[in-house]
């Protein structure tokens, strides 16, 4: 086991490399060498980084611990003054960008101002890099460079006695091993693929099978469920052998249903029942909002009543002095009312006796088979492929697997690792390696093979609390923000932080949370291991902290980057003292029901002037809430904000305005706000946010004005176009960065074809989506029929777009883009669905588009019929027909490629199926016609053999269903009808008639 002390020191060393080596050094020395003189930044400030901060990691582990403290604190008063250093660059930056804002709104005749008025466009000021440094800060920066030189000079002292005690053979070298840039094959430092071998489980059939037999036993008490408890130490492999038997199970019919939670060591009870609401319920619909815990229980009870479920809570903290017994035992008091034989299975690192009044079978998680264990070890040693036996690997492999304490968390990570490295002698020299004696040694073995700036982002990845639900998007976006990556000339520093990102996945210090459906890829969410969350923690050291759930624990005065997550009624006071912070993440769980209120922001802006990162996140519900939330004009005093993010969930009808000084926020990259409406008391001012690159809002809730000055944009989803200025289609002309998805509002308002032109959508070379949508009540003229031919005509996409979605479309046919062939078309549609649209007549045979398809989607559209020559659509994987009243049959001949065909609710008149491609692997029909369902239901029926060769078959009956009562006992006066995402609501009578083509 190694000495904690000196595990303590390495951690700290790893810290202080990572916070050094970062762009804000490199920013130094340019200044310094075109601005000031008397300092040689650049020899001082390299030495730094590739010689002093290495030798001072070796003198802080040999040092007696006097003088270590001594030497910590050298550190961080360099850290601080480099920081200081960069607040004043950043000041410098800002003044500029004030200044080049100012010439724009004197100079009415630049090149844009033609452009339909879209007015000046931010892509100039990245033009002009001269910093101008204000008097008093520019001497506060000489004062700082003289600190940071005379720090170094301290340094460089050390340095000389890390020399000494390095050459002494009694001194370990652990922290160098950590730390210097690796020179032998073993410690080549080689960039990681994210081309993994799948998720592999091994040597767990029979515990799956031995908790299955336990799943079945029905209980003789009086509940109507039972509770199993998976224990064992971090990393055993309690989530995957629970994620094995939950895969199992759905594949079963013995549960009606089955659930997975996961609960996080500070869960709140009201939490965890929306996350089992949409579990249980049917396509896994957000639950709605309601404004008690009562409410939402009783409405939970609702779905789960009299069915058989499996829940599954994973990762359950269990503190015999901390009182969560209580909470826990709430959370399964609506189980009450499922079928008997249901149960529940919980992982947890100590043994439960129980939740409540109901006991807790404990099955203790053994340590896998040494053969076992080995071949999982070698399936991530060798990428999921065979070696010959006589392959030195496979001895090797052998000796090294019985040091990795049988561990599955360290046989994947440590396996994903060697991976990347055939050679022989790499796999040597690492298994006669010293100083791995423990879980965390290994850990920081394979984290040392990152490169620094890979390893800074992983570490600030610790300022989340344990098993966070990450998403990608925005973690690689407050990495480039924050500053962390260093991205080659002629690349984008998103892209080489996706990069970073990839590293982290490849190396399983990152993996994916696949929510309910563990086959489901991509995945949304990511998290990291709990050892590699505390591994994290250490390397971060005081750069990043949590708070949960109004904790008490100490916060440092030196922190940069916080986490506060607060349930109840706590206020954010002594956050206000941290002045130094970065990073300010506030998240409102449970059922706190203090909303962010306008005095709370005023003391954020006023006491935080340094923050580059603000998200302010209300998960909760409300009653008696505001309409219109304004956030105060003291925003403007964040100068260095990069980063604003404002959400309530569940706050359907509020709106979010935003004063006119947010318009001063010069380096602002990120607005993300997710409410109904978001506003701007200054129209004109809001193309002053020159940096803005990405915009995040909910459906149609921008109203943002002359957004096409914006030349940066990379994120706009929704652009919504209006008959006011400011908000013309022509706004999209200049905006060619945009990336991802985009979705068009208010098409109607387009009023000729050479607006549309002007809009150059096939510009957009980066998009990958896109939606064009009418309003459903145009279109009804045969003037405006022929204006939405000519429109769609002139909104050809990019040539590499993936997915289109055209809504409400009633031109008389479709624009020749769609139905010819040539170069400037979408080449590589895969995605087609129309929504309400004009009937597509027929498949057009030498159709671009139509060629490489491979999913169409048709939603809501009176057509009798599906389009002829069906067949042209050669590559053609799924066809979804959904909500068509008047379609009577389906065609005859069908793609031979198609894999998958779905027909939903509302194709009421559909009586027959016909014989159906031998390609099919899976079929779903959903009809309120009990007599087709029961033909293919039925062997011998003409329904049921046109569909018998078909693998995976869902046949489901619509019919009406009753609501229970908030006692759950008697009914509601109305029965509930679902059909998809509809619900209808129709008075309860002795007999209904439902007439489906009024849906």
């Amino acid at each position: 086991m190694a000495d904690p002390l000196t595990l303590a020191a390495v951690g700290w060393g790893i810290s202080t490399a990572g916070w050094i080596i970062s762009p804000v050094v490199t920013k130094l020395v340019n200044y310094c060498a075109s601005s000031l003189g008397g300092f040689d930044a650049s020899k001082k400030l390299r030495d730094l980084e590739t010689f002093i901060l290495p030798r001072l990691v070796v003198a802080l582990e040999a040092l007696e611990k006097s003088r270590r403290h001594e030497l910590e604190n050298l550190v961080r008063e360099l850290k601080s003054a480099l920081y200081e250093v960069e607040d004043i660059l950043d000041e410098a930056e800002y003044c500029r960008l004030e200044k080049q804002v100012s010439r724009w709104k004197k100079d009415k005749k630049r090149k844009f101002a033609a452009c339909y008025e879209a007015g000046p466009s931010n892509q100039d000021v990245c033009k002009e890099s001269s910093h101008t440094i204000p008097g008093p800060s520019r001497i506060t920066l000489k004062e700082l460079l003289k600190n940071i030189e005379k720090l170094i000079d301290e340094a460089e002292k050390i340095v000389g006695v890390a020399r000494i005690m390095e050459n002494d053979a009694h001194i370990p070298n652990v922290t160098s091993n950590y730390i210097q840039k690796p020179t032998t094959a073993l410690h080549q430092n080689k960039k990681t693929t994210t081309s993994n071998p799948p998720l592999k489980v091994t040597g767990r059939d029979m515990h799956r099978e031995q908790l299955k037999s336990m799943l079945r036993a029905i209980e003789h008490d009086d509940t109507c469920y039972s509770v199993i408890g998976i224990h064992g130490i971090a990393g055993s492999g309690k989530t995957t052998l629970a994620q094995y038997v939950c895969k199992a199970e759905k594949n079963d019919t013995y549960f009606d249903l089955v659930m997975w939670i996961h609960v996080t060591q500070n869960f709140s009870v009201d939490t965890i029942y929306r996350e089992m609401f949409e579990a249980a319920s049917e396509n896994k619909k957000p639950c709605p909002a309601y404004n008690s815990l009562d409410v939402l229980q009783i409405e939970l009870m609702g779905v789960l009543h009299g069915k058989r479920f499996l829940l599954v809570l994973d990762d359950v903290w269990y503190n015999e002095y901390d009182h969560k017994d209580q909470e826990l035992q709430q959370v399964l008091s609506p189980l009450e009312v499922g079928k008997r034989g249901s149960k529940i299975l919980l992982t947890s690192r100590r043994a439960l006796p129980g939740i409540g009044d109901v006991s807790c079978t404990p099955y203790p998680l053994p340590e896998m088979d040494s053969e076992d264990f080995f071949q999982l070890f070698m399936y991530y040693a060798l990428g999921g492929t065979t070696i010959d036996a006589r392959d030195a690997r496979k001895l090797i492999g052998k000796q090294i697997a019985k040091k990795l304490k049988g561990s599955p968390l360290l046989a994947t990570i440590v396996g994903q690792r060697l991976r990347t490295h055939k050679d022989v002698k790499y796999w040597i020299e690492f298994n006669a390696r010293e100083h791995l004696d423990d879980v965390m040694d290994f850990l920081w073995w394979s984290y040392q093979h990152f490169d620094e700036e890979v390893r800074r982002c992983f570490a600030y990845c610790s300022i989340f609390p344990r098993r966070y639900k990450l998403k990608r998007d925005e973690i690689v976006k407050l990495w480039v923000i924050q500053g962390f990556i260093n991205a080659p000339k002629g690349e984008e520093k998103e892209v080489a932080a996706q990069r970073y990102f990839d590293d982290l996945l490849s190396a399983l210090f990152l993996r994916p949370l696949h929510d309910h459906n563990p086959d489901h890829y991509p995945s949304k969410y990511f998290a990291m291991h709990d050892l590699l969350h505390d591994l994290a923690k250490k390397v971060a050291g005081s750069e990043c902290f949590t708070i949960k759930n109004g904790g008490t624990e100490v916060v440092p005065q030196d922190v940069r980057h916080l986490f506060v997550e607060i349930s109840g009624e706590e206020n954010i006071s002594k956050v206000l003292e941290l002045e130094k912070l970065r990073t300010l993440i506030i998240t409102r769980t449970g059922l706190a029901r203090k909303l962010t209120h306008v005095e709370e922001f005023e003391s954020v802006f006023a006491k935080l002037p340094k923050l580059r990162v603000l998200i302010m996140e209300v998960t909760c519900w409300f009653q008696n809430y505001e309409k219109v939330i304004f956030v105060p004009i003291s925003i403007g005093r964040l100068k260095c904000l990069r980063y604003f993010s404002f959400s309530v969930w569940h706050m359907n009808n509020v709106e979010l305005n935003l004063p006119h000084t947010f318009s001063h926020l010069y380096h602002l990259k990120v607005l993300d706000v997710e409410f109904r409406k978001l506003t701007f008391s200054s129209r004109e001012d809001t193309s002053n946010l020159i940096n803005l690159q990405h915009v995040i809002t909910y459906r149609k809730a921008l109203d943002f004005p002359y957004i096409g000055r914006l030349e940066s944009l990379q994120t706009l989803k929704h652009f919504t176009i209006k008959k006011e200025k400011g908000y013309e289609l022509y706004q999209l002309k200049l905006l060619n960065k945009l990336r991802g998805t985009l979705n068009i509002y208010g098409l109607e308002n387009v009023s000729s074809k050479h607006d549309a032109i002007n809009a150059e959508l096939h510009e957009k070379v980066y998009l990958t989506k896109l939606e064009l949508i009418w309003s459903r009540h145009t279109g009804t003229s045969a003037e405006e029929r022929y204006l939405q031919l000519e429109v769609l005509e002139a909104l050809h996409p990019p040539m590499h777009l993936q997915g289109l979605v055209i809504h409400n479309y009633n031109g008389s046919c479709y624009p020749g883009w769609m139905m010819r062939g040539g170069s400037e078309v979408p080449m590589c549609l895969q995605d087609l669905m129309l929504v309400s649209c004009t009937k597509l007549a027929s498949i057009p045979k030498h159709s671009v588009i139509f060629s490489h398809l491979h999913t169409l989607r048709i939603f809501a559209c009176t057509w009798d019929s599906l389009p002829d020559n069906m067949e042209n659509l050669e590559l053609l994987v799924e066809l979804q027909i959904d909500y068509c009243n008047y379609i009577r049959s389906l065609p005859e001949v069908l793609p031979p490629s198609l894999e998958k065909l779905r027909v939903m609710a509302g194709c009421y008149r559909i009586r027959s199926l016909p014989i159906l491609p031998q390609s099919l692997v899976y079929f779903e029909l959903s009809s309120f016609h009990r007599e087709l369902i029961r033909s293919c239901e039925t062997p011998g029926d003409r329904n049921y053999e046109n569909i018998r060769h078909i693998p995976n078959k869902k046949i489901k009956y619509l019919h009406v269903s009753y609501s229970s009562c908030s006692e759950g006992k008697a009914f509601k006066p109305f029965v509930k009808l679902r059909l998809g995402c509809f619900t209808i609501f129709l008075s309860v009578v002795e007999s209904i008639y439902l007439d489906c083509s009024s849906f």
